[in-house]
């Protein structure tokens, strides 16, 4: 049974599996309607994995120096960020 400090790590292992599983599963359907080259979409899923296998080494080396948890909700609380930023109708500055 997790004890209560494990809190953030059961929001955040859930939250990047289908994440990753959706934009795999996107890029050949989209891409047709589109009328995107299959090298484009390609372009389209590497494009968001990247940031995310520079940052994993990066958060991982963070929480070594700065805490595991610390990094952890801090990372969490970029989510409600960037979706803030995604949904409004000012372009980003």
């Amino acid at each position: 049974m997790p004890g209560l400090g494990s809190g953030p790590l059961v929001v955040a292992a859930p939250a990047v599996s289908p994440a990753q599983t959706v934009v795999i599963a996107v890029p050949p359907p989209s891409g047709h309607e589109l009328a995107a080259s299959a090298s484009a979409t390609t372009w389209v899923l590497t494009a968001f994995m990247l940031p995310s296998a520079v940052a994993t080494p990066i958060a991982g080396r963070l929480g070594d120096l700065l805490a595991h948890r610390r990094v952890l909700v801090g990372c969490l609380g970029c989510g409600p960020w960037s979706l803030w930023r995604a949904l409004s109708l000012s372009p980003a500055c």
